[in-house]
């Protein structure tokens, strides 16, 4: 018997996880437009980063998922959710279950499921990050440059 006192055997849940990103949030849309127009800072005016919205094709993404959960067999579809706090991460999990027929399954919002925090470095461009901390920047290309090395140049 394990320490926990339970006897070892087959799990209580289901053996299929379904692990899924949030859906295309309008920070997304900000953020393209502001690097197309070569921008420092992303232009949106929603106050704390948790609160920012699905955008439509976000909306249209997680409706697309959910319809395609409805379509598998019943031992393949989710008897639970898993959300973080942030709305668009609750509106993408709503809105699959609702798309799917499974309004009925239990949808918990999970604190520690939590995007990165950039700190002083939020809403920024790379351009502004390149712009405005230099010293951040370089830090980030350092940190990640073993990424971009090919194999054989040196």
């Amino acid at each position: 018997m394990p320490r926990c006192g339970r006897p070892l055997g087959k799990p209580a849940w289901r053996e299929t996880f379904l692990s899924l990103g949030r859906a295309g949030c309008v920070l997304d849309v900000a953020r393209d437009e502001a690097h197309a127009a070569g921008l420092e800072r992303i232009d949106i005016d929603v106050g704390r980063d948790m609160d920012v919205p699905l955008s439509g094709l976000g909306e249209a993404q997680a409706a697309a998922v959910g319809r395609w959960i409805r379509e598998q067999p019943p031992e393949l579809q989710p008897t639970g959710a898993l959300s973080s706090p942030y709305l668009r991460a609750k509106s993408t999990a709503e809105i699959l279950l609702r798309e799917a027929g499974l309004a009925d399954v239990p949808l918990t919002v999970d604190e520690r499921l939590r995007e990165r925090e950039f700190g002083m470095l939020d809403r920024l461009t790379h351009r502004g990050i390149e712009q405005l901390f230099p010293d951040q920047a370089a830090a980030r290309r350092a940190r990640i440059a073993h990424a971009f090395a090919r194999a054989g140049s040196g």
